[in-house]
């Protein structure tokens, strides 16, 4: 080998790895700007409060208060699933899962959220009944969400449940539900009549079957305790469902049962369709 040749190979070397270095300490700025810039951006979104949601704009409440509104949001917020940033990240808010958690919790007919950046939560809520009438041996009255008696019922309420009872109207979404049971503590106009969970089970239930183009008149259990309900519908007979449990499957059991039912079969009394896939009727 040249020597000249070797060292002159030697050299270009150096000299390409010193421009190798040279070019990386040109570029080592730009990218830690780079990675600043990120970093900062990450910070921004994910870390500083400034998309947190902290207004609620809420239109259509009438019955609802709005505390209760505005605490069930933070609330469904603040225990969503699990994140290492803020939950009240509204980038991060899922609009279709906060409106049906809302309709459930609120017990309302309908919830519509809509995101205002960077930290503004817009709803409208329509509101649904959110009370019962209760009907004893001895009186009927009106019942609210909190299980208790408000009163006897208005003249227009009264005439309205008599027309039910006749047969001449079914339920609507515009009236509460009419529950039938035996005889309760009415001592005063105040009085815990019920559990507020079974009020609102039995308006879940009320609207659920409303839902499903059920034609019914009204509800009927033998306590307010009591997780059998007994649904008077058209036709003249009684459908059991187990309240406490999902209605979808029992609503499924019942329309599949009547698609199915022979011809022959006549139901006077009942349909019991309790659980899931199994119809008794008598």
């Amino acid at each position: 080998m040249d020597v000249r040749t070797g060292r002159f190979g030697t050299v270009m070397q150096q000299e390409r790895e010193r421009g190798s270095e040279k070019k990386k300490r040109r570029i080592l700025p730009y990218l830690l700007a780079f990675i600043g810039v990120i970093s900062s951006l990450v910070w921004f979104i994910f870390v500083s409060r400034y998309w947190s949601v902290t207004t609620l704009d809420i239109q259509g409440l009438q019955q609802i208060e709005r505390g209760e509104a505005e605490g069930a949001v933070y609330d469904l917020l603040d225990h969503g699933s699990w994140r290492p940033w803020d939950r009240r990240n509204i980038f991060f808010v899922n609009k279709e899962k906060l409106e049906n958690d809302l309709r459930d919790r609120l017990l309302a007919e309908s919830v519509t959220v809509d995101k205002s950046y960077p930290n503004v939560l817009r709803l409208i809520i329509q509101e649904r009944q959110r009370s019962v009438i209760l009907m004893t041996d001895s009186r009927t009255m009106q019942v609210d969400l909190h299980g208790v008696s408000t009163g006897d019922l208005s003249a227009s309420s009264t005439q309205w449940v008599h027309d039910v009872l006749a047969g001449k109207s079914f339920a609507d979404v515009q009236h509460p539900p009419i529950i039938l049971v035996g005889s309760v503590d009415t001592a005063t106009s105040d009085a815990h009549i019920a559990d507020p969970e079974a009020i609102r089970r039995w308006i879940n239930a009320y609207h659920t079957l409303i839902a499903s183009q059920w034609h019914f008149k009204t509800f009927t259990v033998d306590r307010v305790t009591s997780r059998t309900l007994k649904i008077a519908v058209q036709g003249g007979f009684d459908v059991m469902m187990d309240i406490q449990m999902p209605l979808g499957p029992q609503i499924e059991t019942f329309n599949k049962f009547l698609q199915a039912k022979p011809k022959d079969a006549v139901i006077r009394e009942y349909i019991n369709v309790t659980v899931p896939g199994r119809v008794s009727f008598k």
